[in-house]
């Protein structure tokens, strides 16, 4: 993968908008999270699956660049990850897909015209 995938390009497409530590909990690095990130798209999982991934399989921990005993992501810092990268980086995209928008959906609704 590291031969088809630019990762220095995208990490540092990415940079500015990944967070910062500060007051909190420390985040994980930018390419270990970037990573988990392809993972979950290569192999279409959702973020508990990906969490349960990144636990059972020492290869995926591997390509990712976490040892078992360094602490790992759980669903919701996955969770967390994508959202906010699909709003930072897309922020002209809707929140809902059009199809799903309520004024739509209650337009056809049976019995309403």
């Amino acid at each position: 993968m590291d031969a088809l995938i630019p990762w220095q390009l995208l990490e540092d497409r990415i940079r500015p908008f990944y967070p910062k530590a500060g007051r909190g909990r420390q985040p994980f690095p930018l390419s270990a999270m970037l990573r988990v990130h392809c993972i979950q798209l290569f192999y279409n999982l959702s973020d508990p699956g990906t969490e349960d991934l990144l636990y059972e399989s020492n290869p995926v921990r591997r390509f990712v660049g976490l040892k078992l005993s360094d602490p790992l992501p759980d669903e919701t810092t996955i969770l967390r990850l994508c959202l906010n990268r699909r709003r930072q980086l897309c922020p002209n995209q809707p929140r809902r897909p059009p199809h799903r928008r309520r004024s739509q959906v209650e337009d056809h609704r049976p019995g309403s015209g």
